[in-house]
Protein backbone atom coordinates (compact mmCIF):
# COMPACT_ATOMS: atom_id res chain seq x y z
CA UNK A 1 0.00 0.00 0.00
CA UNK A 2 1.49 3.82 -0.49
CA UNK A 3 0.96 4.89 2.95
CA UNK A 4 2.80 8.43 2.44
CA UNK A 5 -0.05 9.41 0.31
CA UNK A 6 -3.21 8.92 2.36
CA UNK A 7 -1.78 9.77 5.34
CA UNK A 8 -0.46 13.71 3.59
CA UNK A 9 -3.88 14.11 1.70
CA UNK A 10 -5.52 13.41 6.00
CA UNK A 11 -2.83 15.66 7.48
CA UNK A 12 -4.11 18.29 4.64
CA UNK A 13 -7.40 18.30 5.72
CA UNK A 14 -6.28 18.73 9.21
CA UNK A 15 -3.49 21.30 8.99
CA UNK A 16 -6.82 23.15 7.22
CA UNK A 17 -8.40 23.24 10.45
CA UNK A 18 -7.45 25.81 13.90
CA UNK A 19 -6.38 23.81 16.61
CA UNK A 20 -8.93 25.76 18.74
CA UNK A 21 -11.67 23.96 16.31
CA UNK A 22 -10.19 21.19 16.28
CA UNK A 23 -12.56 18.25 17.74
CA UNK A 24 -11.12 14.31 17.77
CA UNK A 25 -14.19 13.21 16.23
CA UNK A 26 -13.55 14.93 13.16
CA UNK A 27 -13.39 12.43 10.43
CA UNK A 28 -10.37 13.22 9.28
CA UNK A 29 -8.67 12.22 12.95
CA UNK A 30 -10.82 9.08 12.72
CA UNK A 31 -9.66 8.51 9.42
CA UNK A 32 -5.99 9.19 10.18
CA UNK A 33 -5.90 7.31 13.47
CA UNK A 34 -7.41 4.39 11.32
CA UNK A 35 -4.75 4.21 8.66
CA UNK A 36 -2.17 3.92 11.23
CA UNK A 37 -3.78 1.49 13.34
CA UNK A 38 -4.71 -0.73 9.82
CA UNK A 39 -1.71 -0.45 8.09
CA UNK A 40 0.84 -1.16 10.50
CA UNK A 41 3.67 -2.35 8.39
CA UNK A 42 3.47 0.47 6.10
CA UNK A 43 3.02 2.85 8.72
CA UNK A 44 6.74 1.54 9.99
CA UNK A 45 7.90 2.03 6.77
CA UNK A 46 6.80 5.66 6.46
CA UNK A 47 7.99 6.19 9.63
CA UNK A 48 11.21 5.11 9.45
CA UNK A 49 11.52 6.22 5.71
CA UNK A 50 9.69 9.00 4.44
CA UNK A 51 8.42 11.27 7.62
CA UNK A 52 9.17 14.58 7.83
CA UNK A 53 10.01 16.39 10.95
CA UNK A 54 6.54 18.82 10.44
CA UNK A 55 4.93 15.27 9.60
CA UNK A 56 6.33 14.20 12.90
CA UNK A 57 4.78 16.62 14.80
CA UNK A 58 1.22 16.45 13.80
CA UNK A 59 1.32 12.87 14.11
CA UNK A 60 1.43 13.34 18.37
CA UNK A 61 -2.07 14.44 18.09
CA UNK A 62 -2.74 11.01 17.11
CA UNK A 63 -0.01 8.40 18.52
CA UNK A 64 -2.03 7.70 21.52
CA UNK A 65 -5.37 6.57 19.77
CA UNK A 66 -3.16 4.54 17.27
CA UNK A 67 -1.58 2.80 19.97
CA UNK A 68 -4.68 2.18 21.82
CA UNK A 69 -6.45 0.62 18.40
CA UNK A 70 -3.75 -1.32 16.79
CA UNK A 71 -2.09 -1.95 20.23
CA UNK A 72 1.73 -2.44 18.81
CA UNK A 73 4.67 -1.76 20.78
CA UNK A 74 6.36 -1.96 17.02
CA UNK A 75 4.40 0.95 15.84
CA UNK A 76 5.39 3.41 19.12
CA UNK A 77 9.02 2.23 18.52
CA UNK A 78 8.89 3.60 15.62
CA UNK A 79 7.75 7.08 16.32
CA UNK A 80 9.84 7.17 19.08
CA UNK A 81 12.84 6.52 16.64
CA UNK A 82 11.72 9.89 15.49
CA UNK A 83 12.11 11.62 18.30
CA UNK A 84 16.02 10.94 18.29
CA UNK A 85 15.86 12.14 14.74
CA UNK A 86 14.20 15.02 15.36
CA UNK A 87 15.14 16.41 18.94
CA UNK A 88 14.16 20.15 18.47
CA UNK A 89 10.80 18.95 17.13
CA UNK A 90 10.76 16.64 20.22
CA UNK A 91 11.38 19.53 22.43
CA UNK A 92 9.47 22.22 21.13
CA UNK A 93 6.39 20.13 21.32
CA UNK A 94 7.37 18.22 24.26
CA UNK A 95 6.13 15.21 21.84
CA UNK A 96 8.18 12.90 24.69
CA UNK A 97 5.22 12.95 26.84
CA UNK A 98 2.95 11.65 23.73
CA UNK A 99 5.02 9.06 22.67
CA UNK A 100 5.33 8.34 26.89
CA UNK A 101 1.76 7.75 26.97
CA UNK A 102 0.85 6.14 23.29
CA UNK A 103 3.86 3.27 25.11
CA UNK A 104 1.94 2.77 28.12
CA UNK A 105 -1.11 2.28 26.43
CA UNK A 106 0.39 -0.10 23.99
CA UNK A 107 2.47 -2.40 26.56
CA UNK A 108 0.14 -3.77 28.71
CA UNK A 109 -1.24 -5.38 24.99
CA UNK A 110 2.23 -6.80 24.43
CA UNK A 111 2.18 -8.29 27.66
CA UNK A 112 -1.20 -10.02 27.22
CA UNK A 113 0.20 -11.82 23.88
CA UNK A 114 3.43 -12.74 25.44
Amino acid sequence: MNFKDPYRNLLRKRIAVSDEAITFSELFIKDTVHLFAANIPDAMHFLKNNCTEDEYSWISEIIDDSAEQSKSVELIEAYKNLAEKYPEETKSYNIKSFINSAMAIAEPWQEDED
